[in-house]
């Protein structure tokens, strides 16, 4: 329960820059639903079973892509799909859940192996790691507004290398957990302001649907993550 804290903590200031949209008209889209579930499972499984997974993933678009072209007001709208920022929200969002769940379940076993902590020293340590980082949010949520999205999503990219190569190279207990409290920051500040920014990229109907696949991509960083994490441990 702990890494959801953050994004619960980043509510508030979401909030507030959040509008009641209309109710998408039609009947609901059962086979784009089953189709985006299809491929999303097959991607997620990719790390641990790479070929069955690119397969699954390979055919499941094909049928996707066609199905879009059939009913491109589905459960994949195609506005959406068409939206540089919506799909450059969304990638961002996949990246960063990535590094950010890639670091929360690797940093703890770097630091026993690289500096001898015990595990409950690295627990406290990444508690108060990852505390600041959700503050570090709060602050960056609200103060995003009166930041351009370039801006935003650079400082973000930025801020989320640092937190890798902090990774890679640290052998030292308080520049990992550093690197811990980034990921936080990076992970929670993209669901704060990229979710707001994907949502204002669709037409207001369909705004609930752009969220809910901002944060089906936002979530598949917490399958992939833990599961890249233990290939490279």
């Amino acid at each position: 329960m702990v890494p959801n804290r953050g994004s619960v903590m980043a509510v508030p200031a979401v909030s507030r820059h959040t509008t009641k949209a209309p109710p998408a008209d039609g009947r609901f889209d059962a086979r784009g639903a089953v189709l985006l579930a299809l491929l999303s499972s097959g991607l997620v499984l990719l790390p641990s079973n790479p070929l069955p997974a690119l397969a699954v993933a390979a055919v499941t678009g094909v049928l996707l892509a066609l199905h879009i072209r059939r009913r491109p007001d589905g459960y994949l709208p195609a506005t959406a799909l068409r939206s540089r920022v919506f799909r450059s929200s969304v990638q961002i969002a996949v990246v960063m859940s990535v590094l950010y769940f890639t670091l929360l379940f690797g940093i703890p076993r770097l630091i026993t192996d690289r500096a001898g902590w015990q595990t409950s020293s690295v627990v406290v340590g990444q508690m108060i790691a990852m505390i600041v980082g959700s503050v570090l949010t709060l602050v960056f949520a609200g103060a995003s507004v009166r930041l351009s999205q370039t801006t935003v999503r650079a400082l973000l990219l930025t801020v989320g290398a640092l937190a890798a190569v902090a990774a890679v190279f640290a052998h030292t207990p308080v520049v990992l957990f550093v690197a811990t409290g980034l990921a936080v920051f990076i992970a929670t500040s993209v669901n704060a302001t990229q979710s707001m920014a994907a949502a204002s990229a669709v037409p207001a109907a369909q705004r609930p649907t752009g969220i809910g696949l901002f944060q089906l991509a936002y979530l598949m960083g917490g399958a992939l993550g833990p599961a890249l994490a233990t290939m490279l441990s």
